[in-house]
């Protein structure tokens, strides 16, 4: 059998990147051609190792990368993309079988065939890795999914996954991090662009095999064991996590790749990437991550795309607003309430949930001191508190709009309840967040655990501004505007099942008791400050017993006592 594994190889995919270089595409003919060669040079190389041996197969595969590199990056970085997009026929093989070349060839070297060098590399690392807009391109980011562009980002990503692996190769973890949960969202939520049984199933396939790497991917990233300082890579760090936490919502979806349950895969890299870098020993780093997560929740919720009106200024808020891209922001603020909830928890049933291999080998901490928040000053933690509350509000105010536009659609007797009608996360709408499976739960956890570790805090949460959410196309009925609410409002709210968060009334009820009837808490504070929350209390308790409940029902006081044994002071 003749090997294309030859200089005469090298030498026509040379000139036909040169060829593209110099005209920016090819003419039919030139694709014909090179299409048949790249095509047996792909199957010799999945199958090198079977062929007879060469004496200087070695060089001649660093011949042939280099070659192929030439014709990608020529590829990449002329018209061609362009020309692609308004074709569907032969052209986008050239692209694609030299991608898959390339896949094999580095295969190939991870079997210590040859090695290739960093600078044989580097070129291909710029024009792919280093090159945003090539990198949304290539992997369909932002476009339909035919399957010839299928094809694209399943091999482009392969390729990816090969180059961050290289030890030489200096790559922003984080980033690529972010990089592979936006490809593994585009990949669950990818609808087949035929509906012919052949083309699904082998979209099917592309589908499998482009989220295999991908689980692979986050399986192999080794981040720093230094929480990085930056607000770019903790931000893609928060938004990775909140990606995954949102395609639960595609369970149907996630269920054909045979996918690990995306609350698992988060913890394992929750885990594995940050858990690891703070610590109560390690103060600087604990307080550098809350106060972005902090600054991620106030940004999203009071600029884009929500904004929290308060009756009442604030105090200065706990960190600088930053600058985050509108599509990052759901994804991070998802994100970072989860990391919130895990670190101020500092519950080890995180680690029980960590069954998917991730990262080093590096064993994570048991869990956090129960005092670490010890090390953080009132005005910090009360910043937290009002990140969470506000959060909260925003939460419940898109709730209770969505229940108010079907009880008016419905005109029923009875209030509509979340167990009656729940709708579901969609990508394309902010206003969904709501919907979004254990959200509540989270905001409601990491409250809890402030208000249980510092009952101080208790008289913060009972001062709690009067808040109104604006929001485009969120209207209640009539038009009008969203009700106002607080937080204290929008907890009593969370006594209600919520099927997107079924343990959220369990840790609700959690906290009114901790809120209402606060003494096993006291028994560590000061005189002063058990007069200061007593007050508290007393505001909260005479608050919920003005509440007029629904007609023909019985009293919040008394439902609450009821339902959940929950007596107030």
């Amino acid at each position: 059998m003749t090997s294309s594994l030859t200089e005469a190889t090298t030498r026509e995919i040379l000139q036909a990147a040169q060829h593209v270089i110099a005209s920016g595409t090819l003419q039919t003919t030139e694709f014909q051609s090179l299409t048949v060669t790249l095509r047996s040079l792909r199957t010799d190389l999945a199958y090198a190792a079977d062929l007879p041996t060469l004496a200087d197969r070695r060089s001649l595969c660093v011949s042939l990368f280099c070659a192929l590199r030439q014709l990608t990056v020529a590829l990449l970085t002329s018209d061609f993309p362009r020309h692609l997009d308004s074709t569907d026929g032969l052209n986008h093989l050239a692209l694609s079988i030299t991608l898959q070349c390339l896949c094999n060839l580095f295969s190939l070297a991870a079997t210590n065939e040859f090695s290739l060098t960093a600078e044989q590399v580097e070129p291909l690392i710029a024009a792919i890795l280093q090159n945003e807009s090539t990198q949304l391109w290539i992997l369909c980011l932002d476009d339909e999914l035919p399957l010839w562009r299928l094809r694209l980002a399943t091999y482009s990503f392969t390729l990816l996954s090969h180059i961050v692996r290289l030890p030489y190769v200096s790559v922003c973890s984080a980033a690529f991090f972010w990089l592979t949960a936006r490809c593994m969202k585009r990949i669950v939520v990818a609808t087949p662009a035929s509906t012919a049984a052949a083309a699904a199933s082998d979209m099917l396939k592309l589908l499998q095999l482009w989220y295999d790497h991908c689980l692979s991917v986050v399986a192999g990233l080794n981040l720093s064991a230094r929480l990085s300082d930056s607000i770019r890579e903790l931000t893609d760090l928060s938004a990775s996590l909140g990606m995954m936490l949102l395609l639960q919502s595609e369970q149907d979806s996630l269920e054909k790749f045979a996918s690990p349950p995306m609350k698992k895969l988060a913890a394992s890299c929750l885990v594995a990437h940050i858990l690891p870098a703070v610590d109560s020993h390690n103060s600087t780093a604990l307080k550098g991550l809350i106060s972005h997560c902090v600054s991620v929740l106030n940004t999203c919720t009071h600029e884009t795309p929500f904004c929290l009106l308060k009756k009442e200024s604030d105090s200065e808020p706990l960190a600088p607003e930053i600058r985050l891209n509108f599509s990052d922001r759901v994804p991070a603020l998802r994100g970072c309430i989860f990391v919130l909830a895990e670190v101020l928890s500092g519950d080890s049933s995180i680690h029980a949930e960590s069954d998917f291999t991730v990262g080093t080998s590096q064993a994570p901490p048991s869990s956090f001191s129960s005092t670490f928040t010890d090390l953080l000053d009132t005005h910090f933690l009360e910043g937290i508190l009002s990140a969470l509350s506000d959060c909260l509000v925003v939460i419940d105010s898109l709730l209770r709009a969505s229940l108010s536009m079907l009880a008016d659609q419905n005109q029923r007797r009875k209030e509509p309840s979340l167990m009656d009608v729940m709708g579901m996360f969609d990508f394309s709408d902010p206003a969904s967040i709501c919907y979004a499976p254990g959200l509540k739960q989270d905001l409601l956890r990491g409250l809890l655990s402030l208000v249980h570790t510092h009952p101080t805090l208790i008289c913060h949460f009972a001062r709690a501004k009067t808040s109104r959410l604006v929001i485009n196309d969120v209207r209640t009925t009539g038009d009008n505007p969203l009700p106002e609410s607080d937080a204290f409002l929008a907890l009593l709210n969370c006594t209600q099942r919520d099927p997107a968060s079924p343990l959220a009334v369990e840790w609700a009820i959690l906290l009114l008791r901790l809120l209402l009837n606060p003494l096993q808490s006291l028994l560590n504070v000061p005189p002063d400050s058990r007069k200061a929350i007593s007050d508290a209390t007393s505001l909260l308790s005479g608050r919920l017993a003005q509440l007029e409940p629904c007609p023909g029902q019985a009293s919040l006081k008394e439902q609450l006592k009821m339902r959940y044994n929950l007596s107030l002071s």
